[in-house]
């Protein structure tokens, strides 16, 4: 009975959703949102590893008067890490840890920053060789232009 009720819910929860925003103009939003990407900085990290190190530490410490400057509803903060494309799946857990590792750095600087994405990504091997190095992490903003952090649970699970 209950694996009857469940999706049923589920969909009723999602419904109201689902009336929100047109499909065809959900993707042009998506561009936009990607399209606003500033690169704040980008923390460097020793090839193989995801510790923190001293020329990552300063590069954090270098834009923490802009971190601090803000309006986290109008603006995204996303950590994105990166990781070698050589590596395959280590490459991405890599990628993540090295992301976690600057929001660990920033939580301990500044108690504020709750409001903040971390991701990690491996580029392709074409991208990798036009990009360069993939052992960093890039602090990057956004335009909030999903309404991230003010989403319902339903708005949230749709976008």
């Amino acid at each position: 009975m209950r694996w009857i009720i469940a999706p049923i819910l589920l969909l009723a929860l999602l419904k109201p959703a689902w009336g929100e925003q047109p499909a065809a103009r959900q993707p042009e939003e998506l561009r936009a949102f990607f399209a606003s990407r500033e690169v704040l900085a980008r923390i460097p990290f020793a090839p193989g590893s995801a510790q923190l190190g001293p020329k990552g530490r300063r590069a954090v410490q270098d834009i923490l008067p802009r971190l601090q400057s803000l309006d986290f509803r109008a603006k995204l903060l996303r950590i994105e890490g990166s990781g070698d494309p050589e590596a395959g799946e280590e490459g991405l857990t890599l990628a993540m840890m090295r992301a976690k590792a600057v929001s660990d750095y920033l939580r301990g600087v500044l108690a504020e920053f709750d409001l903040m994405t971390l991701t990690g990504q491996v580029a392709s091997k074409a991208s990798a060789q036009v990009v360069g190095s993939k052992s960093h992490v890039d602090l990057a903003i956004y335009d909030n232009l999903l309404n991230i952090h003010s989403a319902e649970i339903e708005q949230t699970i749709i976008r």
